[in-house]
């Protein structure tokens, strides 16, 4: 079953007829899939909406196979996503230890 990913909201509005391809993809789903068929697709309006909505994805264990740009070029791979927010979750975690004192 396909799915048609679109929210449309009076605080967002519609992207406008030029902006209407400049959006980002997250390929993802619930389990690991050999290629790209039959992976779900969610649709953001940035790169920075795009990443928070992988890091959602990835805190409820969902798996998210790639990113890609308005273009339609991968713009981060599954290892590549799964590094970035590793990286990000070890230098928070240094940061909440940092202000712990050594015994």
């Amino acid at each position: 079953m396909h799915y048609r990913n679109s929210r449309s909201s009076p605080f967002k509005p519609s992207p406008a007829r030029g902006e209407a391809n400049s959006h980002w993809t997250i390929w993802w789903d619930m389990h690991r899939r050999a290629g790209t068929e039959g992976w779900s697709r969610a649709i953001e309006s940035s790169e920075e909406d795009a990443l928070q909505r992988a890091e959602r994805f990835l805190k409820l264990g969902f798996v998210v196979h790639a990113i890609k740009n308005p273009k339609g070029a991968v713009f981060m791979d599954e290892a590549q996503i799964t590094g970035h927010f590793a990286e990000r979750a070890r230098l928070a975690a240094a940061a909440v230890g940092f202000g712990k004192r050594l015994r």
